[in-house]
Formats: structure tokens, C-alpha cells, sequence
């Protein structure tokens, strides 16, 4: 481990004797791979040709690095917190520049070891190391990306699991615990412990997500799985479809309610929407209907229907204000979201309203016992400031803290999902990423925008932020969405073909979905999708007939899309 040839002038002997080392490992043992515990090119003297020399030998199976930033004088005793920048930029360049030749070389590329210390220096368990996760969360995101985009690197150790142990002294004596650090070093300087409860949720997120990765690459498209559900998502996109789709299709229309088998797009053109929206709003007053009235347990038949047509699901969730008891659109505080992280008033209510959204998720039961597995999105339009966790209700860190509480929630309950981003239209990256909780903890990047307005600026807000989210999508290796859309009465007769198509343009979302045909009895003029006679009917039927756009129908044949 950590080899090196301690001058310039020992180089080639260090060379030759890892290849004469190498040679003899595979010539006794075959079987197993071998690498070098390489640092990298600090390994080598500062010099990164050495080390792909090294690399380059057949007898390497694979390539490997180690990150010290503080060993290495990139951060120090007192800039641990100050110069986090400075480290996270010289460890990315650090991988980019091995990564680079690992793909020369076709070979995998592990992070083997890597730490940080905690904040101010400290050592003790009970010390803040919110440095060290920030670090932590930029590294993983270098894995997790190479994982979505099929690249060069293969894992990353972190150094090291201290666990239950307790540093007694600075250094190691006789019958000290052992807390991951070697004897020589401050014990505690890396040590990860049981109560580093952020880090260790981090290090569990990321492996969550690794290994939907790893699944999903092998995953054939298709809806009974995660995995299958983003192989489709990505497939779709990359042949250049577009999945439709319609929130509370099959629940009522804009002339009935709750009629099995109807939906206003069916009676048009024969066929479902490819995607059901749905929104899981007040169940967490266990009133068993929805915030728009429909009965949970009508929502879960349709549900399990829609999944035996082939088609997928989203799920929205509008929850009542925690704090004032308000609706979701109640924004005269703006501590709720404070309210409901740990420590706060709310926090034992809302883990009881995330246990009742887990139960009905858990209960999309198919015969065979499997559970139907969602695109879930919550939280979503938080550029804005209509809901109670929008832009100005909340601060950034705790709007990722309510991401991340909910989808960890979500998980360790077992509930099969990917999880959605979804901002409003922005005018640039930053304002798109600025409340991103991290690539742990989305799998699908979303757009919820309306035709507001004229429809040249309707279509010009749906080509910035869309461009923004494919040069991101190809970055993070995430399939994007039109997460909500619609033109609310849909006045032009083209707007199918002239407006949300030519608004996509050569952007390539997976699908794209609008907001429901609201009974015209209760809410005259709100409908998002068109029915017979409607002004838009005829372009829709000639939207349906594209070959791009992909229906229930299509989602039936599911094998035809591989």
C-alpha cells in the first residue's frame, strides 16, 4: 500500500520492481486482480506518466488514487472550513486528470482512500464535522456520476470507520481503542463514528443509489422496478420519444367522475396517457381522500391498473402546513420547514405524516405481492414562493435537509421510487442547481412549467430551462422531464404540435405530463388536456399519431422499445 520511490533518481528501479512484483503475484495466483495502492501521481514523485506506466502493465487489472487534502497541504490545521473550496476543486482535478488516463488505459479507476478532518481540528466524537461532509458529498457525487454515465470510476473508500470506539489520547497507546487512524496519527483525525449521524447518512445514500445504478445498467426498460423505470426513462429519451402524460386521468373529467375505464384523452384518441399523475396531498389527515377528493383507495386500483397497462406513475405531494395547519399554499410562516427538521416543534407530526405516505406507497400491491414502484416528486416548484417550503419560506440548507429527511424516510421504509427535481423555469444553472440536494438524492430532473402569457414566451422559457437541464442531464447522467406542463382551457387550435412540441424542439425529456380536466361543473375552464369537440382535439389526434409520442398503448408493448 502506498508504494513510492522517494526520489527521481529511483524511479525506474520503483518501476521495475512493481512490474517484476506484479508479474510473480499473477504468475502464483491467476485468479484474483491486482492493483498497486497507488496514491497517484503523488505516489510517483509528482510525476502522473510514472504512474500510467504502471497502470499501463498487464498484469494491473486496475488503476487506483488516494486523496490526503490535508496531508497533501491543500487545507490546514486552521483552514479546515476555509479552504473546503480550494480542497474540492484540487481533489476534482485530481480525479480528472488519473480518470483521463484510466480510460486511456481501459481500466477501472478506485478511489481507495480518502479523508478529512473535522471542523476546527478537533478530534472528539461530538465535534462538528460539517466540512467533511460537504467533502465527503463532493466525491461521492464524482462516483455517482461516473456510475449514471457508464465512466471510468469503479468506487471510493473513505477513511476510516472508527465506529464505537472513543479516542482516549492524542496518539495511540497500549489498550486505546482502535478508531480507524494509524498509531503515528492524531486518533480521530479521519475517524467516521457511529454518532456522525450526517455522515454515515450520506455514505448509506450514496451506496443506495450506486447500487440502483448498477442494477438499472443491466435493467432492461420497463415499470416493475426502480431500475427498469430509469432504463426506460433514459431509453425513451435517447431515441428521441416523448412519453404523455396526464395528472388524474382516470379519476374524472371535465364532464364525469369515477367511471372505470374513462379518460377524456381516451375518448379523443383511443388511447391512455403513457404516465399517471397523482398527489398523495392530505393523507396525512388520514381522511382517506386526496386534496382534490378522490379516495385513496380508488387512487390505488387505478394505480395498480395503470401498471398492468405498462404505463408509469408520479406522485406529487401537497402536505397541509405543519406549523399553522394551514393548506399547502399557506405561507404566512416562514418557519415550517424548520418546524418539521429534527429538533424542531413539528418534527414527531411530520415523521407521522412521511410513516402514512410510506403505508400507502408500500400498499401499490400487484397480486404477485410486488410493489408498483413510482416516479415520486415532492416538494417540487420551490423557486417560487406559493407553497410553504418555497424560495423565501426557507433557507437552502433546510430546504435540502426536508429533501433529504424525506426521501431518507422513504427509503428505509422499502419504498420502491426514483425521485424527482422539479424548479420552475430558470434563467441559468445556478438558479436551476441552487437548492439541488445532491446527486445521492435525485434520480430524475424535472421542469414544471405552464403557458402562461404569449406563446413565444411560453416557448422561450421551455428552451432555456430545458437546454439547461440536458447539458446537465448529460453532465449527471440523469434523464430529464417536463414534470408539469399545460396551457390551462387550451385556447389555440396547434398547441399540441405549434406550442409544447416546438417548445421542446430537439430537447429530449422523457416525458411530459399535464395537470388535470377539472370537473367544468365545479371549475369551469380548467382543463389541460382536450376531449371531443374541444378547440384542440384535431391537433392532439395528430400529436398521438406522431411517431414520437409514446401512449399507454405503447407502454403495452414495452419489449417493442429495447
Amino acid at each position: 500500500n502506498e508504494p513510492r520511490a522517494f526520489s527521481d533518481e529511483n524511479k525506474e528501479r520503483f518501476f521495475e520492481w512493481i512490474a517484476r512484483t506484479a508479474q510473480l503475484i499473477k504468475e502464483l495466483d491467476p485468479n484474483h486482480m491486482v492493483s498497486t495502492g497507488s496514491e497517484g501521481s503523488m505516489g510517483c514523485e509528482n510525476d502522473i506518466e510514472l504512474w500510467r506506466r504502471i497502470h499501463a502493465l498487464p498484469e494491473i487489472d486496475y488503476a487506483n488514487i488516494h486523496i490526503w487534502a490535508y496531508n497533501w497541504k491543500w487545507i490546514d490545521h486552521d483552514s479546515i472550513a476555509e479552504n473546503l473550496d480550494r480542497a474540492c476543486a484540487n481533489m476534482t482535478d485530481y480525479i480528472d486528470r488519473h480518470a483521463a488516463i484510466a480510460r486511456e488505459l481501459r481500466k477501472p479507476l478506485v478511489i481507495e482512500e480518502f479523508g478529512y478532518p473535522r471542523d476546527n481540528f478537533r478530534f472528539e466524537p461530538d465535534s462538528p464535522a460539517s466540512a467533511r461532509d460537504a467533502y465527503y458529498r463532493h466525491l461521492f457525487a464524482q462516483i455517482i456520476r461516473s456510475a449514471a454515465c457508464g465512466d471510468i470510476l469503479a468506487g471510493c473508500n473513505f477513511w476510516g470507520w472508527g465506529g464505537e470506539a472513543r479516542p482516549a489520547h492524542l496518539r495511540w497507546e497500549r489498550s486505546d481503542d482502535y478508531c480507524g487512524d494509524p498509531a503515528q496519527e492524531e486518533q480521530g483525525l479521519n475517524s467516521v463514528f457511529d454518532c456522525d449521524t450526517a455522515t454515515i447518512r450520506a455514505i448509506a445514500q450514496t451506496n443506495r443509489t450506486l447500487a440502483r445504478y448498477g442494477r438499472a445498467a443491466a435493467a432492461q426498460p420497463g415499470n416493475r422496478t426502480p431500475e427498469q423505470l430509469l432504463a426506460l426513462l433514459r431509453h425513451v429519451s435517447k431515441r428521441g420519444e416523448l412519453l404523455f402524460g396526464q395528472q388524474d386521468f382516470p379519476f374524472y373529467g371535465c364532464d364525469w367522475a369515477y367511471e372505470e375505464g374513462r379518460s377524456d384523452v381516451k375518448e379523443l384518441c383511443g388511447d391512455y396517457p403513457a404516465v399517471l399523475g397523482c398527489d398523495l396531498g392530505e393523507i396525512e389527515l388520514g381522511t382517506g381522500r386526496n386534496l382534490d377528493g378522490v379516495p385513496f383507495d380508488t387512487m390505488r386500483t387505478e394505480i395498480l391498473r395503470h401498471f398492468a397497462r405498462g404505463g408509469l406513475t408520479t406522485v406529487s405531494w401537497h402536505p397541509r402546513n405543519p406549523l399553522t395547519g394551514g393548506d399547502a399554499w399557506d405561507v404566512t410562516s416562514d418557519r415550517a420547514v424548520r418546524s418539521v427538521l429534527p429538533g424542531g416543534e413539528r418534527h414527531e407530526l411530520f415523521v407521522g405524516w412521511l410513516d402514512r405516505a410510506a403505508d400507502f406507497l408500500l400498499s401499490l400491491r400487484t397480486d404477485d405481492g410486488s410493489v408498483v414502484p413510482t416516479l415520486f416528486r415532492p416538494w417540487h416548484e420551490h423557486t417560487g414562493s406559493w407553497f410553504w417550503w418555497g424560495q423565501r419560506l426557507c433557507t437552502t440548507d433546510d430546504y435540502k435537509a426536508l429533501w433529504e429527511m424525506t426521501v431518507e424516510h422513504l427509503h428505509r421504509r422499502g419504498v420502491p421510487m426514483l425521485t424527482i427535481y422539479s424548479p420552475n423555469p430558470c434563467h441559468d444553472e445556478s438558479q436551476y442547481m441552487e437548492r439541488y440536494p445532491g446527486d445521492a438524492w435525485v434520480d430524475i430532473l424535472g421542469l414544471d412549467a405552464y403557458h402562461g402569457g404569449s406563446a413565444d414566451e411560453f416557448m422561450a422559457r421551455l428552451d432555456r430551462t430545458l437546454g439547461i437541464m440536458a447539458a446537465l442531464s448529460q453532465r449527471l447522467g440523469k434523464p430529464c422531464v417536463l414534470s408539469e406542463t399545460g396551457r390551462e382551457g387550451l385556447p389555440e387550435a396547434d398547441w399540441w404540435t405549434g406550442v409544447l412540441l416546438r417548445g421542446i424542439g430537439s430537447h429530449r425529456p422523457a416525458y411530459a405530463l399535464v395537470w388535470r380536466n377539472a370537473l367544468q361543473t365545479v371549475r369551469p375552464g380548467h382543463f389541460y388536456a382536450p376531449f371531443p369537440g374541444q378547440t384542440s382535439a384535431d391537433d392532439f389526434v395528430r400529436f398521438h399519431a406522431l411517431p414520437q409520442t409514446l401512449f399507454a398503448t405503447d407502454m403495452a408493448h414495452t419489449a417493442s422499445l429495447k
